[in-house]
């Protein structure tokens, strides 16, 4: 039968189309076939819609990580140059 469990976790709407698929095929609305080539095509959208969001955080994070790293070295120089301008003044 096309309406299977996979071992890979899903999201709650995957989950949820998944389910009217099945709805729609079991109150005859939808013929196996058709149901089957939902099914395919709903995984493979979500997976790569999946892969893009993973994408877009890891890539989120290095930016963050860029952008901490770069703070923390401009408040340590003027620390620096703070500390030598009071020590110079005296």
């Amino acid at each position: 039968m096309w309406y299977e469990e996979t071992k890979r976790p899903m999201d709650e709407k995957t989950k949820r189309l998944q389910n009217f698929v099945y709805l729609g095929c079991r109150l005859g609305y939808l013929a196996d076939g058709d149901a089957a080539k939902l099914t395919a095509q709903s995984r493979q959208t979500f997976g790569g819609l999946h892969g893009l969001i993973k994408a877009v955080e890891k890539e989120a994070g290095t930016v963050a990580k860029v952008v901490a790293t770069l703070t923390s070295l401009i408040v340590l120089c003027a620390a620096r140059l703070s500390l030598t301008a009071i020590g110079g003044s005296q």
